[in-house]
């Protein structure tokens, strides 16, 4: 049986390890078990606050990281950026919460289950940022829209999923309202400068 190292100095080493599956029985962590893992599940504060999940599915087809998205404190923040930065990114997946499976239908989930869940998370998730887009007077970074486009059109698929059609069309709104927005504001910009200048002449 391996022996494996428990104590680590840094979160990025403890990361890597785990997502490697350097993990023995005594688990691992850092100095006052800020982070802590086990073989499936790594936490920051103890077992306080649940960070990412090791998940297989029924008959293990294939292994994958789900990612809490919720919000704690800086260092909670701090430790899950360690964990993202050193999963694989065509097997990771970005959930609301991991703590509760049972939530998503995936405690005995297979591939099909989880890929049910990430069109859904993953859809509303970009709709929302769609409803945002088309509500603001000064778009900014429309690249960063598109690029997100990009990154849900690839995550979906990975399970043989394509974006539905509706987010298609609204991400088609949400781009055109950026440039009509911004052109607009740049004639906007230009009038109230061009006033500027003659009003302090």
């Amino acid at each position: 049986m391996k022996t494996y190292k428990s104590y680590y100095t840094n979160y990025d080493d403890l990361a890597q390890a785990w997502v490697e599956g350097r993990v023995g029985h005594k688990g691992l962590h850092t100095a006052k078990s800020r982070m802590f893992a086990d073989l499936n599940e790594i936490y920051s504060y103890g077992t306080h606050f649940c960070i990412a999940r090791r998940w297989q599915s029924v008959g293990r087809k294939n292994e994958w990281f789900l990612l809490t998205e919720r919000r704690h404190s800086q260092t909670t923040e701090t430790h899950k950026y360690e964990v993202f930065r050193n999963l694989p990114p065509d097997r990771t997946i970005l959930l609301p919460q991991v703590d509760n499976l049972h939530a998503y239908g995936l405690v005995n989930g297979t591939d099909e289950d989880l890929a049910k869940v990430v069109l859904e998370t993953e859809s509303e998730r970009f709709d929302n940022l769609q409803t945002r887009y088309l509500r603001m007077l000064r778009p900014y970074n429309r690249e960063y829209l598109e690029g997100r486009f990009i990154a849900l059109r690839d995550s979906l698929a990975r399970f043989n999923l394509t974006v539905p059609e509706r987010l298609v069309k609204k991400h088609w709104e949400a781009v055109n309202h950026c440039h009509t927005r911004n052109v607009r504001n740049a004639v906007l910009d230009a009038t109230a400068n061009a006033r500027r200048r003659l009003l302090a002449a």
